[in-house]
């Protein structure tokens, strides 16, 4: 991993400034894939070991002026699994973005989500809604060629709810229900 980010920092300075064109529209999927394993003492701990797994992605769709200013929306997921649960929860968020690109692939977005909801953080019959929330991406693209680009992203990401479900019934909640979280992820970049 070190030798590819090494790799990822020459290529910059010899990446052509094809970094999301001027006046161009980009569509940009990221992706990442977590596994972690639990092993608990079972004398202390019910329910003992556990493995879990999450998967996230992000895709994003903007625009990118001559002077690097970036606008556009976003769309988030993040599904978990869990041997120790017989449900998988999934997070689903959509927002509007707006960043830096600069002409050698470097990046900074900010995104604030409008909506965010939670879907079976406990049950396979409950969920978290009205969320809100935002991330920040800051990450570099090596383009391949005018309009391919692939590189490394670090992300972190903050959402809270104000509404619970569980089943039929809903009920307002204190905004301590929140998730946050830093993670690598791999972007691609479609520029057309």
């Amino acid at each position: 991993m070190k030798k590819l980010l090494l790799s990822l920092v020459f290529l910059s300075f010899a990446a052509p400034a094809y970094a999301f064109r001027a006046g161009s529209f980009s569509l940009s999927p990221t992706f990442s894939y977590t596994n972690s394993n639990v092993d608990l003492d079972n004398t202390l701990f019910s329910g003992g070991d556990s493995d879990s797994t999450s998967t996230s992605y992000d895709i994003k769709l903007g625009w990118t002026t001559g002077a690097g200013l970036y606008l556009g929306g976003l769309l988030s997921v993040t599904t978990s699994d869990s041997s120790a649960a017989s449900y998988s929860p999934q997070v689903t968020s959509y927002g509007l973005s707006v960043g830096y690109v600069a002409s050698n692939g470097f990046y900074f977005l900010g995104h604030y989500f409008l909506s965010s909801v939670y879907d079976s953080p406990v049950s396979s019959t409950s969920s978290f809604e009205n969320g809100s929330g935002f991330q920040f991406d800051l990450g570099f693209l090596y383009y391949f060629n005018s309009s391919f680009a692939l590189g490394p992203q670090i992300t972190y990401r903050n959402l809270s709810w104000k509404k619970y479900k569980s089943s039929s019934t809903a009920t307002a909640v204190d905004s301590s229900n929140s998730v946050s979280n830093i993670a690598p992820q791999i972007a691609l970049a479609f520029t057309f």
